[in-house]
């Protein structure tokens, strides 16, 4: 069950809150000992990090999160969307009309681990990729194919799943005709 962020939290806890409620929501959806390590590490670095100095960056795909299909995964998005820093993907030379990341270690100091919405609009692939450090997702909104976990075929993920991608697998995400809003956290 979704609960509503108070509006008398500052936005650094407004945010805090959205991520509190997805590291909780990993830790229910699975029993997976390594998506269970990582939603632990996850739930450790965001119990009082440090707060940066930031201000909002937006992107043009940004216009999409009023299509955002609201699920009991989402934990109010909205009210916080337009408070983050959002970046276009190093993998793509898209500059943040059709993908962004929004990297939460850009407002909170979360040690050695890597955390960020992927934001996908409709009928877009964010690129496959591999990278050192382990990573697990949760799809928060949108249905799509997936690449994940060591496989070389694309499965449907829908909101409320979560993965694991080992270090080095390769990954990728194509959406169909829905936005697709996920979080990720890369440690190792």
């Amino acid at each position: 069950m979704m609960k509503k962020i108070p509006e008398t939290m500052n936005t650094s806890e407004q945010i805090l809150s959205f991520l509190r409620q997805c590291a909780d929501a990993i830790s229910k959806q699975t029993s997976d000992p390594i998506l269970l390590e990582g939603a632990e590490t996850f739930s450790q670095r965001i119990k009082s990090p440090g707060v940066k100095q930031f201000s909002p960056q937006l992107l043009p795909v940004i216009e999409q999160i009023k299509h955002i299909k609201p699920t009991p995964f989402t934990f109010n998005f909205q009210q916080i969307a337009t408070e983050l820093v959002w970046k276009p993907s190093p993998r793509t030379d898209e500059k943040g009309e059709q993908m962004a990341l929004g990297i939460f270690n850009e407002l909170f100091e979360l040690g050695d681990i890597v955390v960020g919405l992927l934001l996908l609009d409709k009928h877009q692939s964010y690129p496959l990729h591999q990278h050192q450090p382990q990573e697990l997702y949760l799809v928060l909104s949108g249905e799509a194919d997936w690449r994940y976990g060591g496989s070389e075929v694309f499965k449907k993920l829908v909101p409320g799943d979560v993965i694991y991608n080992h270090p080095n697998d390769i990954h990728g995400v194509t959406a169909f005709n829905e936005v697709v809003l996920a979080l990720y956290v890369l440690w190792k």
